[in-house]
């Protein structure tokens, strides 16, 4: 149960539908889960495809970027398991019904988002301020029925983890605040290089819009797009890993399927030269990481000498994949979980089995 046998950092509406492959099939293994989340990423293009054409786009022009959509999450840490694949499509869906004047489905999409990562909750605000600024007569009843879709999922999740698996709320909001995690992760070492690696895929596809003609940044719902993009920087601030820009993807495609009209010689040009950059990232991407699966298999023999598999074994510095690849047993799982800001102290050393980075790399040193 999360949140008592596992302490968990995270919302867990994935951890609840991945768990249904374990129904299906007994051991799947982690290119299963992966290939669900190739799916759900291909969705999220298929949905925008529908938004392009909603939009007037030409079938081929919703059809070209709704694949560069797809080897932008690829090309942004989407080619391993990551949680802000899992809020595209709410986003997506949201904008749909958002189009719609469907203000209570709109919220509950969003409400949802979050529960695939707590990140979601900044979505609120870009959409929230789009229906005020869409609603002529009934901007009060709007943004009720907007807000009290985004309470649904929310009352539903306290109901049965407070109510019914009786978990203390302390508990329960200490875990899914991340409590310790923004304050290490901030503390870590940044520096403008690694900030430009990171948003690398990013500062591509914004690039088109950055040469757009000024009457275009001019109406007000391009703004408010342009502040949902802004306001899903926000995780940055904690740390520059490239899967946190997709949460920016969303807006900055519907700017796209909103301007393509606008976009004349110069920003197609950006755009096609955006497109074969980030199609190079991808290919360069897949060829550094395609040996990471057979080094992790040799790490896993290594380790074995020192803990047979299924062992008692607290994990550091990267190798957690050694949970599942030598069933290793976290002996603090109630207490730690898998955070990866948990820095073992001398007496955690004592109590128990912890395997480090160097004995990996060198099996004469454990400390």
């Amino acid at each position: 149960m999360p949140y008592v046998d596992i302490y968990n950092s995270y919302t867990p509406l994935m951890m609840y539908l991945n768990s249904i492959v374990y129904e299906l099939i007994d051991e799947p293994g982690y290119f299963i889960f992966l290939g669900i989340q190739y799916l759900v990423t291909f969705f999220s293009a298929f949905i925008f495809y529908r938004i392009g054409v909603d939009k007037k786009l030409k079938p081929s022009e919703a059809f070209c970027l709704s694949t560069l959509l797809v080897m932008a999450v690829l090309s942004s840490d989407g080619t391993a398991i990551i949680l802000e694949v899992y809020i595209l499509p709410c986003v997506l869906f949201a904008y749909i019904a958002f189009s719609r004047q469907q203000f209570l489905v709109t919220g509950l999409l969003l409400g949802i988002s979050f529960f695939f990562k707590q990140y979601g909750l900044l979505n609120f605000i870009p959409f929230g301020l789009m229906i005020l600024n869409n609603s002529k007569h009934q901007k009060f009843k709007s943004l009720l029925s907007f807000s009290m879709g985004g309470l649904i999922p929310l009352a539903i999740f306290l109901l049965y983890f407070l109510f019914i698996e009786k978990v203390e709320f302390a508990q329960l909001l200490m875990q899914i605040s991340g409590n310790g995690y923004a304050e290490n992760k901030i503390q870590t070492e940044k520096s403008f290089f690694s900030l430009l690696v990171g948003a690398k895929v990013f500062l591509l596809l914004l690039l088109p819009m950055l040469v757009l003609r000024k009457m275009a940044w001019t109406s007000r719902r391009f703004c408010l797009l342009l502040l949902g993009v802004g306001i899903n920087l926000l995780p940055v601030l904690i740390k520059n890993f490239p899967h946190y820009f997709i949460l920016t993807f969303p807006y900055l495609f519907i700017l796209y399927a909103e301007n393509m009209e606008k976009l004349k010689f110069r920003q197609l040009a950006a755009l096609n030269f955006s497109f074969l950059l980030i199609f190079g990232l991808l290919i360069l991407r897949l060829n550094r990481y395609k040996n990471v699966y057979s080094e992790q298999l040799q790490v896993s023999k290594v380790a074995q000498e020192k803990y047979p598999k299924g062992s008692s074994v607290y994990l550091c510095d990267g190798y957690r994949f050694l949970y599942i690849l030598n069933n290793y047993q976290n002996p603090v799982l109630e207490k730690q979980g898998y955070r990866d800001w948990f820095v073992p102290d001398t007496q955690f050393y004592k109590e128990y089995n912890v395997l480090v980075r160097d004995y990996c790399v060198d099996p004469e040193r454990l400390e």
